[in-house]
């Protein structure tokens, strides 16, 4: 499983936003550092599946996100529900 975190792509661009409409430039209105560019992701993903990685997660948020999982899920099961809550 390759887990890469937002990725900047067109997808991004043509996305629906909650109030339906076109995300446009507003899917690139992110942290610094946070969404990767295509070619970085295809990158890591093909090294990944060449080590023969069972799983792959490729953002300090993710990674953090798994490792806070082990000690307090729900801590991360609020965290999700907040962040989610914020961008509607």
């Amino acid at each position: 499983m390759i887990c890469p975190g937002l990725v900047l792509s067109e997808i991004n661009r043509r996305a629906p936003a909650s109030d339906g409409t076109v995300f446009g430039d507003r899917g690139y209105e992110r942290p610094p550092g946070e969404p990767m560019v295509t070619a970085e992701c295809c990158r890591l993903i093909m090294r990944a599946t060449q080590r023969g990685d069972r799983k792959r997660v490729m953002t300090w948020r993710g990674r953090s996100g798994r490792l806070i999982t082990l000690i307090s899920p729900l801590l991360v099961d609020r965290i999700d529900r907040r962040a989610v809550e914020g961008k509607q």
